[in-house]
């Protein structure tokens, strides 16, 4: 079998004879941050499709990474806490309930300091996702210009909910 060099499109975009660019958010853009601890109460994670809002981004960002910690929110001895991780417009409306979770049940307060890559999540985010847009990992044909929230809902609540700190970073990049 012969030895084969692959090429990514940013590098086959810049062999071209007139070398073409990658968008300013995929190879030489700026990383933003938004990140957050809060308090949560027993109730807010009681009930299945209670939601926790994180953040809010404009459509045109790329999220980059997804990392949620938190103490131990569900303290029974076989804890049942389970969230999604996704994408909602900001009066509501779920666009994409698990875009980057699904019914994630790890890092509730498992070790100190121990988050949860949610973009990667147990393969929840299609790879071929990777480096788009918001707007494009909901589905829409082009940028609607709006803002989304990066929200948590709950797919099965806490058998014994604990009060506690949930804390998050997530990173992206804007064009």
């Amino acid at each position: 079998m012969a030895v084969g060099t692959k090429k990514s499109n940013i590098i086959t975009n810049l062999d071209l004879a007139k070398p073409v660019i990658a968008d300013v958010g995929k190879e030489v853009g700026t990383v933003y941050v938004s990140c957050d601890a809060f308090e949560v109460a027993a109730e807010d994670v009681g009930d299945v499709n209670d939601v926790i809002e994180l953040t809010r981004l404009p459509s045109h960002a790329r999220p980059l990474s997804i990392l949620i910690f938190s103490d131990e929110l569900d303290t029974n001895a076989s804890p049942t806490l389970a969230t999604d991780c996704g994408i909602y417009l900001t009066d509501g409306t779920v666009k994409d309930a698990d875009a980057f979770g699904s019914a994630v049940t790890t890092g509730w307060g498992d070790a100190a300091g121990a988050g949860v890559e949610f973009i990667t999540e147990a393969g929840a985010t299609p790879v071929a996702n990777i480096g788009k847009k918001l707007w494009e990992w909901v589905g829409e044909s082009s940028n609607p210009s709006v803002n989304y929230d990066i929200c948590l809902r709950l797919t099965a609540a806490a058998a014994t909910g604990a009060a506690g700190t949930l804390s998050f970073i997530i990173k992206y990049t804007l064009d």
